[in-house]
């Protein structure tokens, strides 16, 4: 990713993470200021701007593109890791906007992708929650099924999910299957 600032002034932070450390560079941004980025070890973050910004991105996406990461900057330990996929993105975004929306008639085409092995497991997870929020009998099923698939990479997340779920919610117990 390649960023020039076009007109305004801010203050930024350019992070690299290597495999021991996070370095922390400070930037002034006035226009003419180019930041590059070159993977996923590096991430820059606008702390203050003084006059509205405008940047011009050049950005291109990898063929495979490796997962997003959220890094703590204290201890560099991994928080969350999500599809660093524009497409897969763009797809979780979607379903969350069906969930949102309460649209019923999209649980078929959520349970495809729940069901879909080759699907991003991070739109696969975002369909079962989905599923599950909008319609708790067939979620519950679906999650099931992937809690008894040991070969299924959401199979410990599923488990672990469907145990929790038994211990909070003891009105869902009519409708969970039992695990294999």
């Amino acid at each position: 990713m390649h960023e020039i600032v076009v007109a305004g002034a801010a203050k930024a932070v350019v992070f690299r993470l290597d495999e021991t450390r996070m370095t922390r560079t400070a930037v002034a941004c006035m226009p003419g200021t180019r930041l590059t980025r070159s993977g996923p070890q590096e991430a820059r973050q606008i702390v203050a701007v003084s006059q509205p910004l405008l940047l011009l991105q050049l950005t291109r996406e990898a063929a495979a593109p490796a997962p997003s990461r959220e890094i703590a900057l204290d201890d560099t330990r991994l928080i969350k890791a999500i599809s660093g996929s524009k497409q897969t993105s763009q797809q979780i975004m979607a379903l969350g906007v069906l969930g949102a929306l309460a649209h019923r008639p999209a649980l078929g085409a959520m349970a495809q992708v729940v069901q879909d092995a080759e699907a991003a497991r991070d739109l696969r997870w975002e369909a079962l929650r989905q599923m599950l929020a909008l319609d708790a009998a067939q979620g519950l099923g679906l999650l099931a099924a992937v809690a008894n698939s040991l070969d299924d990479v959401l199979h410990t997340p599923a488990a672990a999910l469907q145990r929790q779920l038994a211990a909070a919610r003891p009105d869902l117990a009519a409708l969970m299957v039992e695990p294999a």
